[in-house]
C-alpha cells in the first residue's frame, strides 16, 4: 500500500489549560498511522504522553524559545472522531498540537 493522506487536525491554546485537545478525523480508520507534534512556547514544561500513543522523539528544544516532541499511534476501532489530551505539566505558555493521518506508512520507522 502507498503511503497517502486521510486527515489532519490541529489545536492551539494561549489559557490557563493544560491540554491542547485535538479532535482525530472522522475519516480515520482502524491502522490507520498517525502522527503528532505537540509544541510549546519555551522549555520549561514537559509533555504526559497520551495513552496508546509513543513518543518518538522529545523533547526537542530549539534554544529556549520552543520544546516539541513527535509521537505516533496506530489508529484502533473507536479512534475516528475521538478527542486526544496533549497535556503539558504547566499552563504559562502557547501550546500547539497536530495530528496528521497516513495510512500505509510504517510508524516505527
Amino acid at each position: 500500500m502507498a503511503i497517502a493522506f486521510r486527515g489532519a487536525a490541529g489545536t492551539s491554546a494561549q489559557t490557563s489549560l493544560t491540554g491542547s485537545p485535538v479532535t482525530l478525523p472522522a475519516t480515520l480508520q482502524a491502522g490507520d498511522s498517525m502522527f503528532a507534534v505537540a509544541s510549546f512556547s519555551g522549555v520549561s514544561q514537559t509533555l504526559t504522553t497520551p495513552s496508546g500513543w509513543t513518543a518518538v522523539s522529545g523533547p526537542i528544544d530549539k534554544g529556549t524559545a520552543l520544546r516539541q516532541y513527535l509521537l505516533t499511534k496506530v489508529a484502533v476501532s473507536g479512534d475516528a472522531g475521538a478527542t486526544v489530551a496533549f497535556t503539558w505539566s504547566g499552563t504559562t505558555a502557547v501550546r500547539t498540537a497536530e495530528v496528521i493521518v497516513l495510512p500505509g506508512s510504517d510508524p516505527t520507522t
